[in-house]
């Protein structure tokens, strides 16, 4: 049986918010630092990135995949590999948090909060920085809260 609509937009979004990611702050920091003595940024080991130098836009909300716990030595994987073509985190290694109150923390961590409001048949999800109660840029609408919580997730990605 498929999916109704809004919940394959809804398990979009929250793929799309849990792949969004920023610059690691470590190495901008380390980088500013070199620059004003006149070096070279050099980090061997970050255990903020794990030298990527990229970090989730928004902490917390990637889970480790299921699959990885599962022993597949017997199925011709060596433990510690993650199959080829994993249906859940298609060799990611994590799947997407799906509980809107650990996304909402996560925007909170940042200094963000949100507020809803029905609009006909219609739910509007906007941003709002802590220390202004200005709405912040783009918002989200949905058929329902949740949704409209999601799209208005994405939105502020894209925008950061």
């Amino acid at each position: 049986m498929p999916k109704p609509a809004a919940e394959e937009t809804i398990a979009e979004a929250q793929l799309e918010v849990a792949m969004a990611e920023g610059p690691c702050p470590l190495h901008q920091r380390a980088a500013e630092f070199a620059a004003a003595r006149g070096e070279y940024n050099v980090i061997t080991a970050c255990a903020v990135c794990h030298n990527t130098g990229r970090v989730p836009l928004l902490p917390g909300l990637r889970k480790p995949c299921p699959m990885a716990d599962l022993d597949l030595y017997d199925a011709g994987y060596h433990p510690v590999d993650k199959p080829p073509g994993c249906g859940l985190c298609q060799g990611r290694g994590w799947v997407p948090e799906t509980d809107g109150w650990r996304a909402m923390e996560a925007l909170a961590a940042c200094g963000f909060y949100i507020r809803f409001k029905p609009f006909g048949q219609l739910f509007i999800a906007g941003l709002y920085e802590r220390e202004a109660p200005n709405p912040w840029g783009e918002s989200g609408e949905g058929e329902t809260p949740e949704l409209a919580f999601w799209l208005a997730l994405v939105a502020w990605c894209r925008a950061q």
